[in-house]
């Protein structure tokens, strides 16, 4: 009988169950490195599936932002459209209230009779453009001085009150003020009429 001990030598004994460190790296045994291969192709097949679907929904973006855009433009221009209407009927109703209040304060038939104003003989009068009458002490003067954001070449003003009102108190006076406004996003697209706005105030002769 031998004295050294039996040593077997066989395969099935030196098969690596674990992970072994041989020259500072890590081995794999032959299970785990099939297990790692079939994780990594997971891990980059799930990143590619993953960039696919970035670039769809960047796509889909895109395509989605071309259909709405016009639309929110629209939008934003009509918003606009109706600020600038607002902001002109305001206007135009301050300037045909202070053409009111130029006109009820005159007493004399002369006074009536000044360009600019409704001649005593006469109910009404209209006056297509006012620049000429700047810097007059009438009602249409009293209008030009004051409409600043204006084309005066294009601002109507209408004066109304009863004949022979110089000689009559607590007659009413009815001064209407008219400007063409024209719509900002309607004439780039196409030809648009024009809207005509309009101010007026009527007050009592003093």
């Amino acid at each position: 009988m031998s004295v050294f001990p039996q040593v077997d030598f066989s395969m099935s004994r030196l098969t690596c169950r674990g992970n072994r460190r041989f020259g500072g790296k890590t081995l794999l045994s032959p299970e785990r490195a099939d297990e790692q291969h079939d994780l990594n192709g997971k891990r980059w097949g799930s990143v590619s599936a993953g960039r696919k679907v970035q670039k769809q929904d960047r796509g889909q973006s895109l395509v989605e932002f071309a259909l709405v855009a016009p639309v929110l433009l629209v939008i934003l221009l009509g918003v606009v459209d109706l600020g600038r209407a607002i902001y002109y009927y305001n206007t135009l109703s301050n300037l045909a209230r202070e053409g009111a209040r130029a006109g009820i304060v005159l007493q004399t038939s002369d006074e009536w009779n000044q360009p600019g104003n409704l001649p005593d003989a006469l109910n009404s009068i209209t006056y297509s453009g006012i620049s000429s009458y700047t810097g007059t002490n009438s009602i249409a003067g009293k209008i030009a001085s004051e409409a600043v954001i204006f084309d005066l070449s294009k601002v109507t003003v209408k004066i109304e009150a009863t004949m022979g009102k110089s000689n009559y108190a607590a007659l009413p006076l009815t001064v209407t003020v008219q400007y063409p406004f024209d719509l900002l996003y309607a004439n780039w697209i196409a030809a648009s009429p024009t809207i005509t706005m309009t101010g007026q105030a009527t007050m009592r002769i003093e």
